[in-house]
């Protein structure tokens, strides 16, 4: 997967559906390209995280010996250029764009990045500014997801069994 096709699908989706729902994109050796389109998105981080975690899990769980080699997460945001707010969506010059969180996995290494392009509205006309690449990346989201799809190797009980060892021994 590449930055540049991932915006271009999001700028048509954008064009047909008027907004982007937040999707993710998991690459891996066996199974091709598997899409994640979340219709309903958790507003708080750890929801988000679970929810992740959940789909590495399941996605681990129904395809047992795949190697991950990429995961993307695109979705819509507010961005905002004034220190003078804490939150984006509080600026009422506020800019829409779309950000895509990327995790590749080259030889067992991972590395992430962040990157972003400006949404431009005229009518029905929609256009991305340039994206730009935001340096290095932590998407704790998209590790959610890894450490939920590296779980799959455990069974549903053995997985109960872990946490509540885990639960116990942080008591």
């Amino acid at each position: 997967m590449n930055t540049k096709d991932l915006f271009e699908q999001a700028k048509q989706d954008i064009m047909r559906c008027g907004e982007y729902a937040p999707t993710m994109k998991v690459e891996s050796d066996i199974c091709g390209i598997a899409t994640f389109e979340f219709e309903v998105f958790p507003r708080k981080t750890m929801d988000k995280q679970k929810l992740f975690f959940m789909c590495g899990r399941a996605y681990g769980m129904k395809h047992r010996g795949a190697e991950i080699r990429q995961i993307a997460f695109m979705s819509e945001t507010w961005v905002s250029c004034d220190p003078a707010y804490d939150f984006s969506d509080e600026d009422p010059a506020r800019r829409e764009a779309i950000i895509i969180g990327v995790l590749n996995i080259d030889n067992k290494k991972v590395s992430q990045e962040m990157w972003i392009a400006e949404i431009v509205r005229a009518g029905d006309v929609v256009n991305l500014l340039p994206q730009e690449k935001m340096g290095s990346a932590d998407n704790h989201l998209l590790t959610a997801f890894l450490a939920g799809f590296a779980s799959a190797v455990m069974s549903d009980i053995e997985f109960a069994q872990f946490i509540v060892e885990q639960h116990e021994e942080l008591l």
